[in-house]
């Protein structure tokens, strides 16, 4: 009867595979690829798109993410400029908190919330790929550098 019971958990399990890292941890982000905060109520609309922007950088660069980024919606009126007294200014930044304790943030304004999230994700994606590619050239001057080292080593050794 147990075995039966066994054989049945293991017919009706869905089946598993493996997942590599970047990958799981932009599944367990999920749904949600941003906390959103503003100062107005943001639409269940707006809430979508900037999820949907903003899950394609972060799944991307996930590996260097630590934790869901914080997405900060704001509307502020622009009094400080003649031909633009009275408008609003849409605002939006997001912060990105990477595994090594490194902070990134994006910022861009526009005078429409969607044009301002299309830029932002622009931003986002060079600001996370220039800093990867920081990293690899920091490793690579190292190993390069130890090679170095060791060949030195090496030669001194011989002579």
């Amino acid at each position: 009867m147990l075995a039966a019971f066994a054989l049945l958990a293991l017919a009706f399990s869905p089946p598993t595979l493996h997942v590599p890292a970047s990958q799981h941890r932009a599944r367990c982000i999920g749904m949600k690829a941003v906390n959103i905060n503003g100062n107005f109520p943001v639409t269940e609309a707006l809430a979508e798109y900037a999820n949907q922007k903003l899950s394609k950088p972060i799944q991307k660069f996930s590996s260097m993410l630590n934790g869901v980024p914080e997405l900060h919606l704001k509307v502020e009126s622009r009094a400080n400029d003649v031909d633009r007294k009275g408008k609003e200014s849409h605002v939006a930044e997001v912060t990105a908190f990477c595994v090594d304790k490194h902070v990134i943030t994006a910022k861009s304004e526009s005078d429409d919330m969607y044009a301002a999230l299309d830029e932002l994700t622009d931003t986002l994606t060079r600001s996370l790929r220039k800093y990867k590619e920081k990293k690899v050239d920091i490793k690579e001057t190292r190993k390069r550098s130890a090679k170095d080292e060791l060949a030195t080593v090496v030669l001194e050794d011989e002579e």
